[in-house]
């Protein structure tokens, strides 16, 4: 009735019926037809027909290091995609606006390295939470400074787990490498 039965890790089977491949796991239309429990009853009855898929090797330091390194270069990128605190409000801190503070900042000195002589109006600076706050010298170089300080800490961060990462001697050590939230 099937060939190649296997039993998955996943509890799921795999078998070729009729000439062709099938996966059968315990749900959806497998569950609701019956025939998840038509493949189960069968490997019950001729259990010398059933292969047990076997268990994958554990992964070796250098995967795990590899993995980690993942990790943590996606929470700290998500960390500067979150942002941080400007005046008492959420702000953005990725690349766009990163860029943009620094334009604002850079604006008046950019227009003045030109010849021109008609001062450059600061822009307004919309936080995450709506607040909205007309930027000044003072405000336009507290925000590039808020926003390069956190960055440059989430960098900073990243940087000393990638250093323990590379250190690592055990499947441990690299498990107790962790991003603590808001580092």
């Amino acid at each position: 009735m099937y060939e190649n039965l296997t039993r998955n890790l996943d509890g799921s089977y795999t078998f070729v019926k009729n000439g062709y491949p099938y996966n059968c796991p315990n749900m959806g239309e497998w569950a609701l037809s019956g025939e998840y429990a038509a493949v189960h009853a069968y490997t019950l009855e001729h259990p010398d027909e059933v292969t047990i898929e076997p268990e994958p090797d554990p992964p070796t330091l250098e995967e795990l290091k590899a993995a980690k390194r993942v990790e943590i270069l996606a929470a700290r990128d998500a960390a500067v995609r979150d942002g941080t605190t400007w005046q008492g409000h959420p702000i953005w801190t990725d690349g766009d606006a990163q860029r943009l503070a620094l334009s604002v900042q850079a604006a008046p000195t950019l227009a003045a390295a030109v010849g021109n002589a008609a001062p450059v109006p600061y822009p307004t600076w919309t936080c995450k939470d709506g607040h909205v706050v007309q930027l000044d010298e003072a405000y336009a170089t507290d925000l590039c400074l808020t926003i390069q300080t956190y960055v440059t800490a989430m960098y900073n961060t990243a940087a000393e787990l990638l250093t323990q990462v590379s250190t690592a001697q055990s499947a441990e050590d690299v498990a107790a490498i962790v991003w603590t939230e808001g580092a």
